[in-house]
């Protein structure tokens, strides 16, 4: 008998090459891996962009409301005859800043000083703060013998390393400015004439020369405006001749278009909303 003592264990590899990955392999490996990680990276910016926008967003809605309690507890009163802070004289019967406003006691026209229209509080530095806000009104009468108030208020992002002086030239938009008086740090309000008629402002809507021919660098596609009425509207269409709103429109064949123009060629409208704010003025005896 055979002995098989010290012999060789028979292996399963024994005469087969072993297994292994071939260079073709490999490359579409690294093909499949590189798609995906290029797939992956490009949503990290939008991914920041997205971010951006919806803190930016919910920052304007802090504002929005912080103004908007601000309106409402600063107690304004009208009396038809006699001392108040609005009476049938005042105003005059259009959209106006506050603090340009006829016939308006001082407590109203200086009552919103810049720190108490600053945002964040927070920023001690009252000219570096992040928004402000820019309250107008307008007289209205309904019923024919009663009158009655409406608060505009203009929501506005500042650019730390914007100037917003608008000093005056060609490249400066022709009208009232609703808050000259707040220094150039901080995003203006302007108010210009306009043609208003099915649906569309006409006016200067160019106004830098390193703008492209026929482009807006005013008033864009989904920039706010508010009319004369104290109307406010969603541009949906632009050029450098005026502007398409969203929904009807007040029938004045002129009216004073309000918006806040970028501080530059290129830049976005600091205006990130604009609010309506009713029955804040207090009849009284």
């Amino acid at each position: 008998m055979t002995s098989t003592k010290n012999q060789p264990v028979p292996s399963a590899w024994t005469g087969r090459r072993a297994a292994g990955f071939s260079l073709v392999e490999v490359l579409i490996a690294m093909g499949i891996f590189a798609v995906g990680f290029v797939a992956v990276a490009a949503m990290f910016p939008a991914g920041a962009i997205l971010q951006r926008e919806t803190v930016a967003d919910v920052e304007s809605q802090m504002v929005a409301r912080n103004a908007t309690a601000l309106v409402r507890t600063h107690r304004v009163t009208f009396k038809a005859k006699g001392p108040a802070d609005l009476t049938e004289t005042s105003g005059s019967g259009v959209l106006e800043p506050v603090t340009l406003m006829a016939g308006a006691s001082a407590k109203l026209t200086n009552g919103w000083k810049l720190g108490d229209r600053g945002y964040p509080t927070a920023q001690q530095t009252t000219q570096d703060r992040k928004y402000y806000w820019l309250p107008m009104i307008r007289r209205t009468k309904t019923p024919a013998t009663k009158f009655n108030w409406v608060f505009v208020v203009f929501v506005l992002r500042r650019d730390a390393s914007a100037n917003y002086s608008f000093p005056a030239g060609p490249t400066s938009p022709v009208g009232t400015w609703a808050n000259s008086a707040d220094g150039p740090t901080i995003p203006k309000v302007i108010g210009v004439a306009a043609a208003a008629a099915n649906g569309r402002f006409t006016f200067t809507n160019r106004l830098y020369p390193e703008t492209a021919a026929g482009t807006p660098d005013q008033v864009r596609v989904g920039d706010f405006v508010a009319d004369q009425d104290g109307v406010v509207y969603n541009v949906t269409d632009a050029d450098a001749t005026g502007i398409t709103i969203a929904g009807s429109m007040t029938a004045n064949p002129t009216a004073t278009l309000w918006y806040a123009p970028p501080p530059q060629a290129g830049a976005s409208s600091p205006c990130t909303r604009v609010l309506l704010i009713s029955g804040v003025v207090e009849e009284v005896n």
